[in-house]
């Protein structure tokens, strides 16, 4: 079947669908899926802006193991807006989630359109469209600032190209131009200076188009080509970024592997991710994730999708240090994979309970998408609440409210804004010294504790749901909500007539 074009009625109301959806999950999702997401993104791209001190960055920026691209990509979009007046980091980390998603919208449905390519039926076709549109975990993965999810985006643009090609990416002998080698593989190594673990499914990439599509000598030269426009790209961004003209690739495979810098931060046995998908990504999704792709090896080995996740998988496997959004970069390709299975089952088994399956699985995959959301950046919601000035002190308890003493929050950290421990208990003691005073509570129980009655509260952690839900242990386990934060200004009693 060839390529649908853009103006296809079916395919624009799934694309129309998928876009709000992830559009207002970017909008309305702030947080991170991972600290990283902020401490090796958006920290580095605030260091290049003159924002963070170097001293205060994360200890991967001092070992130069973590590539620049993406902070100068996203530096390079928030200085005109910056330039306009907008100086509300809370607002630059929108306009970045935005960005990222519309990068990662186009990306995938430029991939859809390629999935006739793979599919044989319209039912097949649109299982996948739909899956593209509402499997629930994409739009909150293609909504984040990490590394992940950027270099998802590109590794998408390298499928599309591929599948382009006559007679690719399902048979052998593709006739790929060398025009679609070089923008492929430039894609390629793009998501590999935006993420350097994207060389494995790169290696898998090369290994198809090198055994199974056999491409010529002519479309191999300009591949390489491609890939080596992209690595200059990336190391004058490593240049601009270090300060000097450094390989962070070949750093960061001697530090984590052969240093063993990675396996400090926890191990697990080859077969963890079985369970890290199953309990991460929701019941029976994660355990599906692993099973349409071995189920695809079984059915067409010689598939493009197969060489590109099946290694992917594996050799994270093989690695010691193991964590769920490692494999996200498969999650985009999910839905075509899962159809081709779909129609490849409905075949051979025909009117064995498919709509049935279907129906619970669209019922879950609803709940899901309605329950699912990151961690609350808190240092993002407290610069809002106190403005970008310095107030005096700022009181806490439990957590320090911007991160602690290294890596900082530097981004949400007003400059020269001290930030103090002290129990609630001393607060009515401490307004004896000061007549106005900034708490903030962070605290895993509802309500909080009792607080004195000249606190007044300026901002509360946003949920997904009514707070009062919240008050039961067994909702809050539900939706994995573990923290609830709070700030409130406190004022002496002889103050309140000259408060504002």
């Amino acid at each position: 079947m060839p390529p649908v074009p853009w103006q296809d009625p079916v395919f624009r109301r799934w694309a129309l669908l998928g876009t709000t959806l992830s559009l207002l999950v970017a909008w309305l999702t702030p947080g991170f899926l991972h600290p990283d997401e902020h401490f090796q993104v958006l920290e580095f791209a605030h260091f290049l802006r003159g924002g963070t001190p170097a001293s205060d960055l994360a200890w991967e920026f001092r070992s130069q193991i973590r590539p620049f691209l993406q902070p100068a990509i996203y530096a390079g979009i928030i200085t005109p807006f910056a330039a306009l007046g907008l100086e509300s980091p809370h607002a630059w980390v929108r306009i970045l989630r935005i960005s990222t998603t519309l990068i990662g919208l186009y990306a995938a449905w430029t991939l859809a359109r390629q999935y006739p390519r793979w599919l044989k039926t319209q039912a097949g076709l649109h299982f996948a469209w739909a899956a593209t549109a509402l499997l629930y975990f994409l739009p909150f993965v293609r909504a984040r600032t990490s590394s992940e999810s950027a270099a998802s985006a590109a590794m998408l643009g390298i499928f599309a190209w591929l599948a382009a090609a006559p007679r690719a990416p399902t048979e052998t002998r593709s006739s790929l131009s060398p025009q679609a080698a070089f923008w492929a593989f430039f894609l390629g190594g793009v998501a590999f200076q935006l993420r350097y673990q994207m060389a494995l499914m790169l290696l898998g990439v090369g290994l198809w188009c090198l055994l199974i599509a056999r491409i010529s000598a002519r479309a191999w030269a300009a591949a390489i080509a491609g890939f080596l426009g992209a690595t200059l790209l990336g190391l004058f961004a490593d240049r601009l970024g270090y300060g000097e003209w450094i390989l962070p690739p070949v750093r960061y495979f001697a530090v984590n592997l052969l240093e063993g810098k990675a396996a400090e931060f926890g191990t697990r046995p080859t077969e963890a991710y079985v369970g890290l998908l199953w309990h991460d990504l929701g019941k029976p999704f994660g355990a599906l994730v692993l099973l349409v792709f071995v189920g695809l090896l079984l059915r067409r080995p010689k598939d493009l999708l197969v060489w590109s996740a099946l290694p992917f998988i594996l050799l994270h496997a093989v690695i010691a240090h193991k964590e769920t959004r490692f494999l996200s970069p498969c999650y985009f390709l999910v839905p075509v994979a899962a159809a081709v299975l779909y129609e490849e089952l409905a075949q051979r088994w025909p009117g064995r309970g498919w709509r049935a399956s279907a129906v619970v699985l669209a019922a879950l995959n609803g709940f899901y998408l309605f329950t699912a959301h990151g961690f609350f950046l808190y240092g993002g919601g407290l610069r809002e609440a106190l403005g970008t000035e310095p107030i005096g002190p700022v009181y806490y308890v439990g957590d320090h409210p911007f991160g602690g003493e290294q890596p900082r929050m530097d981004l949400y950290w007003p400059k020269n804004q001290p930030v103090v421990p002290l129990p609630v208990e001393a607060i009515e003691a401490r307004l004896a010294l000061e007549p106005q005073l900034y708490f903030a509570y962070h605290g895993r129980h509802l309500p909080p504790p009792p607080f004195p009655a000249a606190c007044t509260e300026l901002f509360r952690e946003p949920h997904l749901y009514p707070e009062a839900w919240y008050e039961h242990r067994a909702v809050r386990r539900l939706f994995d909500v573990r923290d609830f934060r709070r700030l409130y200004r406190c004022q002496a009693t002889s103050a309140y007539a000259a408060a504002p």
